[in-house]
């Protein structure tokens, strides 16, 4: 569960955190405009790639042959098979 959580959530928040330091520099420099400008631009990035991400199936034996290699390994330890 939290593999599928970093997986498809990771992204999103990244972009998020670098959006707030962004947007903070611009308030630091007493730019306000552009940290409006910014910060919008992050959100709808960021809704944009939650948005793409989501789309993506979660479990990992829809990901095909590679996906199954990769995953299924990880799934296997985690839960003590």
């Amino acid at each position: 569960m939290m593999l599928t959580f970093v997986l498809l959530h990771g992204p999103a928040v990244g972009i998020a955190m670098a959006g707030t330091t962004l947007v903070g520099q611009a308030i630091g420099a007493h730019r306000h405009d552009w940290a409006f400008k910014v910060g919008n631009r992050i959100i709808l990035m960021a809704v944009a790639v939650h948005w793409a991400r989501s789309a993506l199936p979660a479990r990992p034996a829809n990901l095909g042959a590679v996906g199954t290699a990769v995953f299924l390994p990880i799934s296997r330890r985690s839960t003590g098979r």
